[in-house]
This record gives structure tokens, sequence and C-alpha cells, in this order.
């Protein structure tokens, strides 16, 4: 099981599954931009939830006629210009809520983006409203979420923890500590904060949030590890 767990997260790997996720993951969004850029000569991208790193992994014949907003609730204006500094595009970090982009007009961005997100905000009503602030404000979007029913939590890295009932892992986390990347919190409602904004889609949830979009599987094997959807604007002719 750890090797897996290996296989599944070690990015720095080329040839793991997750590099190779990722790098398909990447080809995609390139598809998207492309078009983008071949129509209006540029491409904005919202990235809501992400990190600058992210988008180093961008083609530089594809970064350089972007700009990137990284939308994020935490700050990482440190941070996030160490990195900013190797993209070849334009960039810049934004303090914000995903579930609230009232700021920004309708089809403000080429792309909205967001990765492994939308199992963070929050009870549905967040989460749905999430799903309607996306497919507004993007002429193109881009959604990718884990799938709950894939026995390996990517966020504990433990098998088959995310399927046990709530009140052991609100102890458990705050106790104990809940794998390798969560050691004990210490802290009873924290951890239960936690929790709660670790709540993982199956395909039916994310179907019905992103209804309008077609849905790809991340397959592990026969496994369906994570969902992704993708809504793309008509081509001008």
């Amino acid at each position: 099981m750890s090797f897996l767990v290996r296989h599944l997260t070690d990015y720095s790997n080329p040839n793991s599954l997750g590099s190779r996720m990722r790098a398909k993951r990447m080809k995609r969004i390139e598809e998207i931009l492309r078009d983008v850029i071949s129509e209006k000569g540029s491409a904005t991208i919202l990235d809501v939830g992400g990190l600058m790193q992210y988008w180093m992994a961008l083609s530089d014949d594809v970064a350089e006629y972007c700009h990137v907003i990284v939308l994020s609730d935490e700050p990482q204006e440190g941070h996030f210009d160490d990195l900013a500094s190797g993209f070849v595009g334009t960039s810049e970090f934004r303090q914000g809520d995903g579930c609230n982009l009232s700021e920004y007009s309708d089809c403000e961005f080429d792309l909205v983006h967001s990765n492994s997100v939308v199992e963070h905000v929050g009870n549905f009503d967040r989460k749905k409203q999430f799903s309607i602030e996306t497919k507004r404000v993007g002429r193109n979007y881009y959604v990718q979420t884990p799938n709950l029913w894939f026995p390996i939590d990517p966020h504990y890295l433990l098998p088959f923890v995310h399927w046990v009932a709530a009140p052991y892992r609100f102890k458990r986390l705050a106790y104990k500590g809940l794998g390798p990347r969560n050691p004990a919190m210490n802290d009873y409602e924290r951890a239960v904060h936690y929790i709660e904004h670790t709540d993982i889609l199956d395909k039916e949830l994310f179907t019905h949030l992103f209804s309008d979009c077609e849905i790809y599987l991340e397959k592990a094997g026969p496994l369906t590890k994570s969902f992704i959807g993708i809504k793309r604007a008509p081509k001008v002719s």
C-alpha cells in the first residue's frame, strides 16, 4: 500500500502515476488555452484555490500569452512572488472566496480552473455556489476533484479512512493524527473544521454540480481516482 501511495503522490518522479496524470491534465488545459490564444491572441486564467507552481508546467509557448490570477482565501504573497518570477507569462495573486466572485463580471475569464478545491469549500450550499460562480465568470472551465470511492484518500494518504464515520475521524485527527500529512492537532474544534472541509464528492454529486460540462474519469488501473469536468466555449468561426 505504501508503494501505491508513493506512486500516486511522487511528483518528483516523472514516471509516477501522479506525474503522468498531472501531465495529461496539463495537456487538456493547453488545448483549451491554445484555442483561446488562436482566437484572441492572449488568455486570462482564474485559478481558484490554486498555487503558482502548478502553472510552471505550462509550455512556454502557451504561458507567454497567459495572464494567471491565483485566487485563494489564504494569503501567499511572499511565497507567490518567489514562484511567479520564473513564469514566462504574467501573473498575480488575489485573496478571495471561490464561492463569491461577485467582483467579477460574467465570462470575465477565458478559463476558470480549480484542482482539488470543490471538496474543501464546505457544505452542499457552498459547493453549489462554487459551481455557479465557476460557470458564471468563465468562458471555459476546468474542474478536477478526487473520487469518494477511490480507496486511498489523497488528503490523509490512508486507505479507506474517508469512508469511516466523521465522529471517529474528528477524534482521531484531534488526538492521534490521521496519516503522514496530518499529525494530531490537539484541538477538537479545529479537527472538526478540517474534516468538514475535506468532503470528497462522488460522481453523482459532481455531475449534479457541473451538469453542463464533459466529464472525464482519471483512472488508476481499473479504479476511478478522480473526476475532471471541462466546459469549452463554442469556437468562433
